[in-house]
């Protein structure tokens, strides 16, 4: 038989597709994959966000320090620490990053006080501040902030945003004026400043009952007798009593059986939240004791701190959206009858000094 009359071979093969069981098989493998990629994708977004975030506060901490370099050593803030802890302030909410970007984002957005528009203000100049005294008020156009000659400080359009928070649950706004715009983190929350009142004390009197060590370090407010501190908690209270802020929407006032919220939100006790933020601004590097104690003899409790870690201190919420909340470890290693103290730090409950691992 020659190769022309060789008769061809075929060989017949029916046409197969996947199975149920194989496609299951494939959509498991995907699932898994999916499973195991994805909080790393989220970690990794998690990471950059922390990192701009921290950058952002570290800009900020930098503008301040320059400006103080420029001004007689004065911390930026149109108005005064004292001012700034105002009882009136504690509904008003002017917070003390507002303030503080009223001298660092240059000189367009600013025109004066007083009850009558200045001469020289925009149309669409409105007063505001952290008074209710409408003479001791500033007039500023908001939209004009970070846009004038002189800056120190000019975040970008997303880190620098107006931000609604509500300290009640009918949407009732804090009367403040214009709304001004807040420096936001990578999380879309308004970042926080604590900035020293040099003017009220010199140092911390361990002694003194009337107020006490912590209150000295601390107070709600700066109206009345025995209320001057280094730290009022009304120049932030636009933040400690908001239910919602911020992109993350979370509660700073709830209280601790509500679930999770701030330790120095308006939901604690306010002898609570005097004396975590006391413990958390401090210094651990310099301590007090009443006369004839010291670290190895007082109380946990009658440790008392003598110096802030800084008289501008710049803060981001973070990931969890929540200024010092109670889910983080911190909180739950160290907190006692629902406060942080601060000599917590140095040795427990039981009075044994903590000692070095090294």
């Amino acid at each position: 038989m020659n190769a022309e009359s060789r008769p061809h071979l075929r060989f017949s093969r029916p046409n197969r597709g996947f199975t149920l069981i194989e496609l299951l098989v494939v959509v498991a493998i995907i699932a898994v994959l999916i499973a195991i990629l994805l909080p790393a994708i989220g970690g990794i977004r998690r990471s950059a966000r922390q990192a701009a975030s921290q950058a952002l506060v570290n800009d900020f901490s930098t503008a301040a320090l320059r400006f103080s370099n420029d001004n007689a050593d004065r911390m930026p803030g149109f108005f005064s620490e004292e001012q700034m802890g105002s009882q009136d302030n504690l509904t008003r909410g002017f917070t003390a990053a507002e303030n503080a970007m009223l001298d660092l984002a240059g000189s367009n957005a600013v025109f004066g006080t007083g009850s009558s528009r200045p001469a020289g203000a925009t149309p669409t100049a409105e007063r505001a501040g952290p008074i209710n005294d409408p003479s001791r008020q500033v007039w500023v156009d908001a939209a004009l902030i970070g846009t004038g000659q002189g800056a120190y400080f000019t975040p970008s359009s997303e880190n620098f945003q107006k931000m609604t928070m509500s300290p009640t649950g009918n949407g009732q706004q804090f009367g403040v004026g214009p709304s001004i715009p807040d420096v936001v983190d990578a999380f879309g929350n308004p970042l926080m400043v604590w900035s020293q009142d040099v003017g009220s004390r010199g140092s911390i009197n361990p002694e003194s009952n009337n107020p006490g060590p912590f209150q000295q370090f601390v107070a709600e407010h700066s109206s009345g007798n025995n209320n001057l501190a280094w730290f009022y908690l009304a120049s932030n209270a636009g933040i400690l009593t908001a239910q919602s802020m911020g992109t993350s929407g979370l509660n700073q006032s709830g209280s601790l059986a509500s679930g999770l919220t701030s330790a120095i939100g308006e939901g604690l006790p306010l002898e609570n939240r005097r004396i975590t933020l006391a413990s958390l601004l401090a210094s651990p590097s310099y301590t007090l004791t009443r006369q004839g104690r010291t670290i190895q003899n007082a109380p946990f409790d009658e440790i008392y701190p003598a110096r802030p870690r800084g008289r501008f201190i710049v803060q981001s919420a973070g990931a969890n959206g929540l200024f010092f909340g109670t889910n983080e470890r911190g909180w739950g290693a160290n907190a006692v009858d629902n406060r942080i103290y601060f000599g917590s730090g140095f040795k427990g409950q039981n009075g044994q000094r903590f000692e070095s691992e090294d």
